[in-house]
């Protein structure tokens, strides 16, 4: 099946300064990046239109994968992410840790590991929402060969 390559273009944007992916132009989402992480936000995050899209809930999920398969799960969790926005006007929002915390995060002993990729709920969507969207992320992650971390 597999997924745009997502998680090499945000990197490469993000550090290059370049702007958005092109695979984001178009929807409702921006990419920020800070020293550890990459987070894809609602594009207009902070205003009133998009405060009332996204109300960040007191839940988030979080995924453990493989440290060598994260740029695979990323891609995979983005591609739901956008296609969920095509059915839906709620927006998400989620991290991924960057090449630089990979290592670190798959040491058992670190304190964050295993935090590979946050998930946050949104108070505009229903549990059973977040549930089917899980099973999907999930299900497509043992499609690909991702394994756990």
């Amino acid at each position: 099946m597999g997924a745009p390559n997502y998680y090499e273009q945000m990197n490469a944007d993000a550090t290059s300064a370049k702007g958005l992916p092109r695979q984001f132009r178009h929807t409702d989402y921006r990419l920020l990046s800070g020293s550890d992480y990459l987070q894809l936000t609602p594009r207009l995050w902070d205003t009133e239109y998009d405060d009332k899209r996204f109300r960040e809930g007191d839940w988030k999920f979080r995924f453990s994968v493989h440290n060598e398969d994260v740029p695979k799960a990323w891609n995979v969790f983005v591609d739901i992410v956008l296609k969920d926005q095509r059915r839906n006007p709620e927006l998400h929002m989620a991290k991924v840790i960057k090449p630089a915390l990979n290592t670190r995060f798959a040491d058992a002993t670190e304190g964050q590991a295993g935090k590979m990729i946050t998930f946050y709920t949104n108070l505009n969507l229903e549990p059973d929402h977040y549930m089917k969207m899980v099973k999907t992320i999930e299900a497509r992650f043992e499609e690909e060969g991702i394994r756990p971390g």
